[in-house]
């Protein structure tokens, strides 16, 4: 699938796709988002922001947001693979980083930040995309979504999964 792209200039942004193996079944760990944010309140989406002058790359900023938002240590976190970047009409190049969790840790979100954590069966996924069409940016595309648990994942979210299923499962 491919991303919006409007302008030159984007932000570095990066995410973490946490994995994890439940119940012999592989999830997703995603975020929704609280009301108190300044962007994107009540979004789910994966854990993740910009980039900051700390982050030695787009990597350690994953990392970085990853920890601060749920409380996940990046030592509980091993890098699998790197999705294709996301653009976004609001000016973000989001960079997917793929990851594993051996077992799922005691997490600790943010409450300022995050609503809840959900686990989502990858499987699930998988069987329940469809499409919806948006207006974005002065033209009609189809994207993705992922309903779940009274739920919508969209936007760049439901990009980056539909990447992940499509191109690398």
């Amino acid at each position: 699938m491919s991303s919006i792209q409007t302008n030159s200039s984007y932000t570095d942004s990066a995410v973490l796709i946490p994995t994890f193996e439940e119940q012999g079944e592989l999830h997703l760990l995603l975020t929704k988002r609280s009301q108190k944010v300044l962007h994107h309140k009540g979004q789910i989406c994966f854990p993740g922001g910009v980039k900051e002058t700390i982050d030695s790359s787009l990597w350690h900023t994953a990392l970085r947001e990853t920890h601060e938002e749920i409380g996940l240590a990046p030592q509980f976190v091993y890098h699998i693979d790197q999705l294709n970047p996301v653009y976004t009409i609001t000016g973000f190049m989001i960079q997917p980083f793929l990851a594993f969790m051996t077992k799922l840790p005691r997490l600790s979100p943010n409450d300022f930040e995050i609503d809840k954590i959900l686990k989502i069966p990858l499987k699930h996924l998988i069987q329940i995309e469809y499409f919806e069409e948006h207006s974005a940016a002065g033209q009609t595309i189809k994207m993705p979504c992922y309903p779940f648990e009274g739920e919508k994942v969209w936007g760049a979210t439901a990009r980056i999964i539909y990447d992940l299923i499509h191109s690398k499962l």
